[in-house]
Parts: structure tokens; C-alpha cells; sequence
């Protein structure tokens, strides 16, 4: 039957040996009835490009570190459409497809000059190979890490404001960066881009702070991905405490599987400090009053105290906790300063000043006459990251046998990804 239809297939088309092969016909016949490549109605030649195309891969796979890979392959339209055009004709089903085919044998090529292993699920490397054009596009797989930063100098912003001069195009003002480099993101950018020759990085922050604060303790976290590296293996020294610049600390280094699924709720203790309402902002009415710090008001009420906080941007307001509030004299040149734990997701200036209301009830009734230090505004002592409620009801779901009836449904991701679209504690910055 074979022998039949492949005599009947010499006569109608022309295909070179590979296509043949493909059809399902043996590799004996099909080298008998076979033409020369450049000939084949099907592949035009391309089939026995494949060594040195894969060969031209594997050289520009050597800047690149990794262990496993994936090729993708792109043909012309008209090749694909000749080949079901035949396959109709001559009714031939269940055999491998052209792409497939010339995949498979690219994958092989390039597994025989690297010595690598292919992986379909999570490569290290993905290659989109055009045949069409000759060209091939190499996209490394990103690197997601968890890491804390301290920061001991002040007037350094955690993120990257856009340049004044070329709004953000680049210039030689900004280093034709489109951004100023006195941030902790340009820095941590740069310092992971050189270190791993990757193409950028995108940051997703677990709160921020004022400029001109101090972040001590344990440092703040934040996640980070390294787009596009050409270098993988990250070395000991990284896991470690390793400065990034004057004033700036790393540490804590994490490397994480993927992008992080929802971002963790976290508890901060800050000092605030204040000083008397400068001369030039005193009313009438406010000179009137007496400058008073309602000591232990301000210590019990706010102790183990739920605050309703209002998201303006999102149109809502949001449970948050204080733990304490406690109320030190005449400490770090100031008259007053307040040493407060509470919840992450809490407007620390607006808490204290009341400003718009935004958070209640809040401190301002109680600091008559005082307000933030303009210059030294407040300073993170601490920074603990909380297991949120969603993250435990999942472990214990793994750990118990939970029967197939009834279902228990997880929770909405809005609930367990509350501190991440509040508040701005956590925001996602390319």
C-alpha cells in the first residue's frame, strides 16, 4: 500500500528525502524517490539549513549562563500551507508536522554542541528561532529575588524620579538613564544589572519611607526582578550583608522560584520626631494655645488601637492596628519624640498630623503646638514581615486532609492581596 501511494506521490509531487520521511513512508523509499532539498515543494531547503543554523545558536549561546533551554521555531506561512495542502491531497494523517520536525532537530543540534538539557516547563533560556528571516531571538528567563535594605544617610529616595531635562528620554544630564541616580532604586538597579549583565530591573516595594529618613533594624524588604540576565549563578557573598554604596546596605538575599503571588502584610516601628510650629506658621488662634503633649492620653488610647484608614485613590477605607504609642522627652535634640509600632499601611505623617483626615483617630488632638521635624521628619527602627490570615489558612489546608465534599473555597484574592493595592506598600517600578 506504501510502495503504491508513494509512486503515485512521485509522480504528482517532488519532496526531498526528510519530507518524505515525514509522511510516514520508510527511510529506504524515501531516499529512493526523494530529490535533491533545494527542490523539495515543501521545506525549499530549509531542512538541510538546520546544522548551521543551530550552529550559529550555539555560538551566541555562549555569553550566556544556563542549564536548560527551550527553541521555538517560526516558518513561512506559504511552507506550512503547502504541506497541508499535500497532506489533504493524498489524505495523510498522523504524522509529524513540518515545525515539529525541524524544532526537534534544532533542539538536538544545539543539545549536541552545549552539552544542555531541554526543559519545557521553566527554561533558563527560551529561543525563537525565524526561519523566514535567519534571525533568532534569545530571552533569558528573569531572576526574582527577596532582599532588605538599611539606609544610614539621609536625603536618598527610594524610588527613581523621571529627568527634568529629557523627561525621561535620556540625556547627559541623567546619565541617558531618564532618571536621577540618587534613588535606591537606580542604585540597586545598577549594582544587580553590572553584577548580573541582565537588562534592567522592575522592583515591587513592602512600603517606603521619607527621603530624609533613617531605615535601621532589620532593614526594609523589598522584591526585585533582574530582567533578561546573561549570568545565573549568584555567589556566596550575595547572600550576606554587602554594601551597594555609601550609606546603602543589602541583605538578607533570597532567590525566589517565581514572581511573588501576593505581597506580605508587615509591622514597622518608627520614631517621630517633633518640634514646635515654626513662627512663621503660627496663627493668632494657635498662639493662643498652649504647646502641650498629652503624654498618657496619647499612651493609652493608643494602645492596641484599630484605625480606620481612607485610600483615596481606591476610594475605600481599611482596618489598620497601632500596637503603641510611646511618648519620649527631650531625646535626639528634640523636645519630643514618638516611638510608635503599628501596622504596615499606615500613613505615618497623616497619623500623627491628621492631615485630611485620612487616618482615624489619629494623634494630631493630642501634639498641640508640635509637628514633624521638617529636616528629620522620622526614622524606621524596625520592619517584621506578618504571615497574613489567607497564608495560614493554606498551610493548614496542606496539612489537613480536606474531603472532596463539600468544597471549601479559597479566599477572594482581593482579601489577600489587601496590602498590596493599599497604601502604596507595595508598587510595582520598571
Amino acid at each position: 500500500m506504501r510502495k503504491r501511494v508513494a509512486l503515485h506521490v512521485e509522480k504528482g509531487i517532488q519532496l526531498c528525502k526528510k519530507c518524505f520521511e515525514r509522511q510516514g513512508f520508510p527511510s529506504a523509499l524515501s531516499k529512493k524517490i526523494g530529490v535533491a532539498p533545494d527542490q523539495c515543494e515543501i521545506c525549499q531547503g530549509m531542512i538541510d539549513s538546520i546544522p548551521g543554523i543551530a550552529k550559529k545558536i550555539s555560538y551566541d549561546l555562549k555569553g550566556y549562563e544556563f542549564d536548560t533551554f527551550l527553541v521555538g521555531t517560526s516558518l513561512p506561512q506559504k511552507i506550512l500551507d503547502k504541506e497541508d495542502e499535500i497532506r489533504s491531497k493524498y489524505k495523510i494523517r498522523g504524522t509529524e508536522a513540518i515545525k515539529s520536525q525541524i524544532t526537534r532537530m534544532i533542539t538536538s543540534e544545539i543539545v549536541r554542541e552545549t552539552h544542555k538539557a531541554v526543559n519545557y516547563a521553566r527554561p533558563d533560556i527560551t529561543i525563537l528561532s525565524s526561519l523566514d528571516t535567519g534571525e533568532e531571538t534569545i530571552t533569558p528567563r528573569s531572576i526574582w529575588l527577596m532582599a532588605r535594605y538599611k539606609k544610614a544617610i539621609r536625603g536618598l529616595a527610594q524610588r527613581s524620579s523621571t529627568c527634568n531635562v529629557c523627561n525621561g528620554l535620556g540625556c547627559a544630564a541623567c546619565n541617558y538613564k531618564g532618571s536621577n541616580e540618587s534613588s535606591i532604586q537606580s542604585l540597586v538597579s545598577s549594582y544587580f544589572g553590572k553584577k548580573f549583565r541582565a537588562e534592567g530591573c522592575s522592583f515591587i516595594w513592602v512600603g517606603s519611607e521619607d527621603e530624609k529618613s533613617l531605615v535601621n533594624g532589620t532593614g526594609r524588604p523589598f522584591y526585585v526582578e533582574i530582567r533578561k540576565p546573561k549570568k545565573r549563578k549568584i555567589s556566596k557573598s550575595l547572600l550576606k550583608s554587602f554594601p551597594v554604596s555609601e550609606g546603602l546596605t543589602l541583605k538578607s538575599l533570597q532567590v525566589l522560584q517565581s514572581r511573588p503571588k501576593s505581597i506580605p502584610q508587615f509591622r514597622m516601628k518608627c520614631l517621630v520626631y517633633l518640634c514646635g510650629v515654626p513662627q512663621s506658621n503660627v496663627t493668632k488662634e494657635s498662639s493662643e494655645q498652649q504647646s502641650k503633649i498629652m503624654t498618657n492620653e496619647i499612651e493609652s488610647k493608643f494602645k492596641d488601637l484599630s484605625v480606620q484608614v481612607r485610600i483615596s485613590r481606591k476610594f475605600r477605607t481599611v482596618s489598620r492596628k497601632i500596637r503603641s504609642v510611646k511618648v519620649m522627652e527631650n531625646h535626639e535634640n528634640h523636645p519630643y519624640v514618638l516611638d510608635i509600632d503599628c501596622d504596615g499601611g499606615i500613613p505615618i505623617r497623616k497619623l500623627v498630623l491628621g492631615n485630611d483626615n485620612a487616618v482615624i483617630p489619629n494623634l494630631s488632638p493630642y501634639i498641640s503646638g508640635y509637628v514633624i521635624d521638617p529636616e528629620l521628619p522620622f526614622d524606621v527602627a524596625d520592619i517584621t514581615l506578618v504571615e497574613s490570615n489567607s497564608d495560614k489558612m493554606n498551610l493548614s489546608r496542606q496539612q489537613t486532609k480536606v474531603p472532596r465534599w463539600p468544597r471549601i473555597e479559597p479566599e477572594s484574592s482581593e482579601d489577600a492581596g489587601e496590602d498590596y493595592d493599599e497604601v502604596e506598600n507595595a508598587n510595582l517600578v520598571n
